[in-house]
Parts: C-alpha cells; structure tokens; sequence
C-alpha cells in the first residue's frame, strides 16, 4: 500500500516505499503519524498556494486587458485606478484587492510588458517573412519635432500584412536623412536591406525624386529590386486638390466656404441663431458646417454637403447679421453666397466630388484587389465624361428649383450663366487630367 499524500510531501517513511502490512490498525496508525499529518500540512499550503497563483495570474491578466484596452483608445493613464475599481464594483470576479495593483507606475510597467511582447511577435513575424516592403511618413509631433512614421509590410501565413514599427525623430527632412534614419530603423530590427522590396510614400519630391529621391538612394545602394508606391488614395486627393487650385473659381470657392466655417465657429452666439433658424424652418436634414482640410482626403466634400444644407438658413442668417449688427464680414460672405455661381458650384462639386471620393474610398479598403483597380478607375473617368456631357443628380436639382433669377426663393445676383458654364466645363477637365496623369499612371 502506498500514501499519495506522503508521497506527493515527498515524506520518508514505510507509505512511501510500500507497506506490506495489510492492517486497519497500520492505517489508522499512519493517520496518526507525526509524518503523515506533517505531509498533509504541506500537501493542503501547497494547493492553496497554487489556487491564490491561480487567482493572481488572471487578475494580472485582467489588469493588463484595461492597461491594453487604455493605450489603444488613448485613455490618460491616471485614470486606471478609476477603471479598476469601476471593474470591481461592477463584479468582476478576477478583481479582488488582494491581487489588484492600483499603484500608478503600475501602468507604465503593464505597458512596457506588453510593448515588448508585441515587439516580439512583430521581430518573428518579420524575421519569417522573405520580403518587406517598408510604408513611410513624415509628420511632427506636439513639440514640432520632425518625425518619421513607419510601417513594414510583410507576408505571414500566405497573407499581406501591415505592421506599425515607430515614430522616430529625424533631424531633417532631406532624403539623406529619411534614408540614414530607414537603414538604422531596420537593422535595429534584424532587417537586411536587400530583403527590402517596396517603398510606399506620400509621393513627395524627397520620397520620390528619381535622381536624388529617398527610394532611387536605397535602389541604388541598398536594394536593387525596390518597387517604388505612391500611395493611390493620396494621389486621386492630389487629383480633386491640383483641379480646385487650378480653378480660380474653385480656389475662391473653397476659401469662401473656410471663411463661413471661421465665422461661425468663433461665435457660439452666432452659432446658435444658425441653429434657431434652422429649427424654425424644420429642416430635419441639415448637417452641421465642415472645415475643407488639405490633409483630410475627403473633407472637401463633407464640407459641400454641410454647405448645400444649410445654404438657405446660412443667407437668412448672415441677412439678421447685416441688418441688426451692420457686420461688414456678414455682408461681405452673404454677398457671395447670394451669387449665382455659389450655389450653382456647391451643386456641381456635390456631384464632382461624388464620383472622385467613391474611388478614393475603393484604394483605402484594406481588401482591395489589384484587378479592381483599373475597371474602377475607368469608371470614374466614365463618370466625368457623363458629367461634362451634362448635369449630375444634384445639379438637376439646382436646375429645377432655380426660377427666374430665384433658388429656394432667395434672389441670386451675377447671375451669368456662361461663366458658370465655362468655369464648369475647366473644373471638370482638370479633375480628369490629374486622375489621367496621377492615377493611371501609378496603375
């Protein structure tokens, strides 16, 4: 007969050898025994100990979930004790206060932790992959230092992927520079450069240059197969960009309607009579104003659709300004608004910029396939041709409620229907030789 409890104990006595003896007497005298009671003792702290490691490993393992859960949606880390004990109060079961950190410099350990083992799994990941393609970025951060993004694109498992690898301070912006900080980056991370196959970029001289461009520095030097990208989002947003530019009805245009959103959002007053107005005249559709952003891809279009929204209650409004303020800033944007040209554009860029935005939101899908491309393309061109022929969905609209010299019963001034004809025939042909030149060509 054999003892499992001395024998996990690790006891030395007959029970553990094997007792011969085959007695009730023998076992109760075992159970009696000074080394068997010794070696339930130990057997009983030794689960104990094992069940409170239990319970402190998944309450670890919670807490570094609302550490993760923090640093992914930017939450000031000053906050995690509130969060715990919301977490606590809440009934969590893996929370109790004898296995909870609540120390702030908790956070910075969890986050550090969990830094390396992404880390780590990012360096397998890109140590497995045959090939990288490397995705930078210029950009600065809050104290205006000049930093370089970076992303690596690899393969894992037969599949594309896009890893973030680090924000880092770069001196300058030369492509020397861009170049010496590219090469450290990646020898940092175990990354030959002749593993480096693509170079994805914003399209910028300095990324692009072909006698002196960062991508021509690395093909030359360093990897001689490097395909270079600019990014096909970024280049149909150049496109819509360099055809407003190129109009210098568009460009005004566009300045008008930053000078509408200035106005109001440094007025909260100004604002909520906007808002008033509104409400009396139960538009139940009106968006709110956009800025036009020139690093926000498709802001210009939000912007026009808050634009042709609010159209009748903006002219109303800024009306009240003159009259009851004499504001000079509210006759002068009112004045423009009331032209025949800006609600006559407002109407043309909705149906533009339509067309343009649905292909730039195709190029941003993360699944997008390469055979799509083109067809899509040519249907954006197809598209631009439809509307130089003639008048898009909203323009039709505009058309229709625009009655002798009125739209939405509001006179219109200069109204001077060729220029506006001529300004729409140059704005639609620039848009399409820029996606012609830019988009095609990257194809």
């Amino acid at each position: 007969m054999f003892c499992d409890i001395c024998r996990k104990a690790k006891m030395s006595n007959g029970f553990v050898r094997g007792c011969t003896t085959m007695q009730k007497s023998a076992l109760n005298d075992h159970k009696s025994s000074h080394s068997h009671i010794e070696a339930s003792r130990s057997v009983a702290m030794v689960k104990h100990v094992e069940k409170s490691q239990v319970a402190c490993n998944e309450a670890l393992k919670t807490q570094l979930k609302v550490v993760l859960h923090m640093a992914n949606t930017n939450t000031p880390s000053h906050l995690y004790p509130n969060l715990i004990h919301l977490l606590q109060s809440a009934g969590c079961p893996d929370l109790n206060s004898a296995h909870t950190y609540t120390h702030h410099e908790t956070v910075n350990q969890m986050e550090e932790a969990i830094a390396m083992t992404i880390t780590s799994t990012i360096d397998d990941r890109i140590a497995n992959s045959k090939y990288v393609g490397v995705i930078v970025d210029e950009t600065t951060n809050i104290t205006v230092e000049k930093m370089l993004i970076t992303y690596l694109t690899l393969q894992h498992k037969g599949e594309p992927e896009t890893v973030f690898i680090g924000n880092y301070v770069i001196p300058s912006g030369t492509a020397e520079c861009i170049t010496t900080k590219i090469k450290d980056v990646l020898s940092g991370r175990g990354v030959a450069m002749a593993r480096v196959v693509g170079l994805g970029s914003d399209g910028a001289n300095v990324m692009v240059g072909r006698k002196a461009g960062v991508a021509q520095k690395m093909r030359l030097n360093d990897c001689p197969y490097l395909v270079n990208i600019h990014c096909g989002a970024h280049r149909t947003a150049l496109a819509a960009r360099d055809a407003s530019k190129a109009v210098r009805e568009i460009s005004a245009y566009v300045t008008t309607i930053n000078n509408i959103y200035t106005y109001y959002k440094n007025s909260p007053i100004r604002t909520h009579r906007l808002n008033e107005l509104q409400n009396e005249m139960e538009e139940h559709d009106l968006l709110s104003l956009k800025q036009p952003s020139a690093t926000r891809w498709l802001s210009l279009e939000r912007a026009v659709k808050g634009i042709r929204a609010n159209w009748v209650a903006l002219v109303l409004e800024l009306q009240e300004e003159e009259a009851d303020r004499d504001c000079p800033v509210a006759k002068g944007i009112r004045k423009r608004l009331q032209t025949l040209m800006f609600p006559a554009l407002t109407h043309l860029l909705t149906d533009v910029l339509a067309v343009v935005n649905r292909m730039n939101l195709t190029f941003q899908k993360e699944d997008v396939n390469i055979s799509s491309i083109q067809p899509v393309v040519s249907m954006t061109l197809a598209s631009l041709d439809d509307l130089m022929n003639g008048p898009g969905e909203a323009e039709t609209k505009f058309n229709e409620a625009l009655q002798e010299g009125k739209f939405c019963g509001i006179t219109l001034t200069q109204a001077d229907a060729q220029t506006f004809s001529r300004v729409r025939t140059e704005y639609i042909a620039e848009v399409t030789k820029s996606i012609k030149k830019d988009s095609l060509r990257s194809m």
